[in-house]
């Protein structure tokens, strides 16, 4: 996946409706938690500084901002936590598609064995995918109370 010029590494460990991991692009990191409909944000200081400026920066430092899942502000995020969103916008081809004579692949039906994705060695695309872990158990919970900054709270 890419952002503007910058790709984007994304780590995420999803169990339903929750998800946990985090968003790399340009030297910024992203820590996400989605648990239901709430979302949980703790970027790092760059991000912040380019995100929302130096001085809110300082005062989001080592924060976590919970937010809606519902927000459209925060569309772009909660996608990249959806197994749905992620595997549409990475298997979905672009252009014509031409069927390839399949190769055999060693595996075990007993053992999930990870998924690679990567392009086409003749497009210009940068990306990979891999997706592993299958059937692990994943526990997502809610950062400390004393570290979240409610948005809605501020609007309010």
């Amino acid at each position: 996946m890419e952002s503007g010029d910058d790709p984007v590494d994304l780590d995420v460990r999803i169990a339903g409706s929750n998800a946990a991991g985090t968003i790399t692009t340009g030297g910024k990191t992203l820590k996400v938690r989605v648990i239901g409909q709430s979302v949980y944000l703790q970027g790092d200081h760059q991000f912040w500084v380019d995100s929302v400026g130096p001085e809110v920066a300082k005062l989001l430092d080592g924060k976590w901002l919970k937010g809606s899942a519902a927000d459209p502000k925060l569309k772009n995020v909660t996608e990249m936590t959806s197994i749905e969103s992620v595997t549409d916008e990475l298997l979905t081809p672009e252009g014509a598609v031409k069927r390839v004579k399949g190769r055999a692949v060693d595996g075990h039906a007993d053992k999930p064995h990870p998924l690679l994705v990567v392009p086409d060695p003749g497009s210009d695309s940068q990306g990979r995918a891999r997706f592993s872990d299958w059937d692990e158990k994943v526990t997502v919970s809610a950062p400390p109370a004393a570290e979240v900054v409610d948005v809605d709270k501020l609007a309010s």
